[in-house]
């Protein structure tokens, strides 16, 4: 009997203190949400605009009448960038020296045109699909490298022109593309959610820090967008790309999800309106949202209902075991 009622305090404890969590953040929200417009003709950076998500912003920002630095890893589709009118720099993420040489380039830029940085958009991604258990370490290193280390690297490399931009009276943002795999973690996905909770961390913190500054920091977690970087993890679940231990212990695993994901397909959001519609939010609003949930994760059902609920199964020591069992039955 005294074992139910700790039980049963622990419960109402855990619930009383996340409602009075959840009205604090509405409150704080409400009252320190509101950032400096940005230059209307600012320049932006967005990494991993060769194709998708990166692509269409890059064109989207521009229409509004930014001047858009596409970065990319390759010539091939710097000329690309080139021949639909955006400014290309050639940029990996995972080269250091890549990195130096476009902030050199965008510097020169600034200095020179008076127009100032006023965004940089961490959107290079990379993704696989397979079982922690058998997952190869270089695999996660390069991914981990992509959207870990890569952003963290590209931001504090920009950021002091985006200092620049503030101390001479301007607004500045930063977005970072995360997923709502950062939200939850579903088998075979485990890698990739690592390095979205990773962002999510990121993101967070960085906000904190340079909130003081004047500088908004904002997350855009997609859910099923039909890109090509989908059929990039889709490539991973086929069966001829399965070691003889991931055909043995995940084989109906893979199968499933090779079928879940071409139903997604049939339902996800064409590239790229929603997206757009979210990061330009991030950037030319004055009241920028700290995370944004475009898309569906399920026939006509947003993202952005789905994922407050999911978060909330955080919150309480005694939902893990729940929310792990409707994956298991949906999964």
């Amino acid at each position: 009997m005294c074992s139910s009622s700790r039980l049963t305090g622990k419960i109402i404890l855990d619930f009383t203190l996340g409602i009075f969590f959840l009205l604090l953040a509405l409150i704080l929200a409400t009252s320190f949400s509101k950032f400096p417009l940005v230059h209307p003709n600012g320049a932006v950076l967005i990494t991993g605009a060769s194709s998708g998500i990166g692509l269409s912003a890059a064109k989207h920002l521009q229409s509004q009448g930014f001047h858009v630095f596409a970065a990319c890893r390759k010539e091939k589709d710097a000329q690309k960038l080139t021949n639909v009118g955006l400014n290309p720099l050639i940029i990996d993420v995972t080269k250091e020296s890549t990195i130096d040489e476009a902030v050199l380039a965008v510097t020169r830029y600034v200095k020179t045109s008076g127009i100032p940085l006023v965004s940089i958009i961490n959107n290079a991604g990379s993704t696989t699909k397979k079982p922690l258990e058998t997952v190869d370490m270089r695999v996660v290193r390069q991914v981990f490298d992509v959207n870990v280390f890569g952003a963290l690297e590209v931001t504090q490399k920009f950021l002091p022109l985006l200092r620049e931009t503030v101390e001479a009276g301007g607004g500045a943002r930063i977005v970072f593309i995360g997923s709502v795999s950062g939200i939850i973690s579903l088998p075979l996905n485990g890698v990739y959610s690592m390095t979205k909770y990773s962002m999510e961390a990121m993101a967070d913190t960085y906000r904190r820090e340079l909130h003081k500054f004047g500088i908004s920091v904002s997350m855009v977690n997609p859910a099923y967008v039909n890109t090509n970087f989908r059929q990039r993890g889709a490539d991973t679940v086929k069966e001829d790309s399965l070691t003889l231990n991931e055909k043995r212990f995940y084989g109906k695993d893979f199968a499933h999800l090779e079928k879940k994901m071409n139903k997604r397909a049939t339902f996800a959001a064409t590239c790229c309106d929603v997206t757009d519609t979210a990061i330009a939010n991030a950037v030319i609003s004055a009241y920028p949202k700290t995370r944004y949930y475009p898309a569906v994760v399920a026939p006509h059902v947003p993202a952005w209902i789905v994922t407050p609920l999911i978060r909330s199964f955080g919150i309480f020591t005694m939902t893990d075991r729940i929310l792990d069992s409707i994956i298991r039955m949906a999964f």
